[in-house]
């Protein structure tokens, strides 16, 4: 049965409290089905197309971030993975080309993509982000997933993990990146503790 007032989005429950997408079983699940940053640059034949699909994952990354803050989302394994990806890899030329198939084009980190979607999950999820890192020391990540974080490097603790991020930000900051890396970057150590 329908909600009487949907039509308006304003769906109510029968005592008229609003209904949300935390009510709604497996809305998040097929959130995170989507392209890699490289992967998407291998799709785009000319500027004008590489822009608007940089500015759609961005916008989609921001989107998520205030799913996770509202709690309609969690703050997966998947999102830290990818703030360590994006922190943690050396950046070299294969990952500033084009890559010549999808499986490598998967494992690049894309900055201009990953700062600045970085910078919303830090933007509205530091604190949470920062207990998980720190205080948890990733706990929850599977053997499997704890090697595969050890192939990009290697931490003696949660804080050192921090602090390089910290460091690693303020080098992007101030580099030769794209304009939208560096105020990313300042961003995000403006919303890290």
């Amino acid at each position: 049965e329908v909600p009487d007032k949907i039509h308006k989005g304003e769906a109510t429950d029968d005592e008229g409290r609003p209904l949300t997408w935390r009510g709604f079983p497996y809305f998040a699940m097929n959130w995170s089905d989507e392209l890699e940053p490289g992967q998407i640059c291998r799709q785009c034949p000319d500027e004008a197309s590489f822009a608007k699909a940089r500015r759609l994952f961005i916008r989609k990354k921001d989107i998520e971030a205030q799913l996770v803050a509202k709690r309609i989302m969690r703050l997966d394994t998947r999102m830290i993975h990818f703030i360590i990806r994006a922190l943690e890899k050396n950046i070299d030329d294969s990952d500033r080309q084009i890559a010549p198939g999808e499986a490598a084009a998967y494992d690049q980190v894309k900055l201009d993509f990953h700062i600045p979607a970085i910078s919303s999950m830090f933007r509205y999820n530091a604190q949470e982000i920062h207990d998980r890192v720190v205080r948890d020391e990733l706990r929850d990540f599977t053997p499997r997933q704890r090697q595969a974080l050890d192939e990009v490097r290697t931490f003696k603790d949660g804080v050192e993990r921090w602090s390089f991020w910290k460091r690693r930000l303020g080098e992007l900051a101030e580099s030769d990146e794209d304009e939208q890396v560096k105020i990313a970057a300042k961003r995000t150590l403006e919303y890290m503790i």
